[in-house]
């Protein structure tokens, strides 16, 4: 089974962008429910959101346990039109999610 990140650091290391993008162009990333929602609530498609995973900048990694109980996972920032959004990928059973879409 294959690690989805190293959560020894908030570091975000080359082997785990690498890993998000594979997982990506094998079709093996999903968009959690309430991630479309509040996208579709904002006028963002799900394309648009895994386009901030192939064009976004990583900004942050949130560790497990963080004190503002954020789900553990790498950010991404992208520019979309005049607006910027941010994403999250989450690594759940194997899979990595993508679970939260703040604007």
């Amino acid at each position: 089974m294959r690690r989805g990140f190293d959560f020894s650091t908030s570091q975000i290391l080359d082997w785990e962008l690498e890993a998000i993008q594979r997982a990506l162009w094998q079709q093996e990333i999903d968009i959690d429910d309430h991630a479309i929602q509040r996208a579709r609530e904002r006028g963002i498609t799900a394309v648009q959101l895994l386009e901030a995973i192939v064009f976004g900048e990583a900004t942050t990694k949130d560790l497990p346990n963080n004190v503002l109980g954020r789900v553990p996972g790498v950010n991404f920032e992208y520019q979309l039109g005049t607006r910027w959004i941010r994403i999250k990928v989450a690594y759940f059973d194997g899979y990595f999610v993508v679970t939260v879409h703040p604007v």
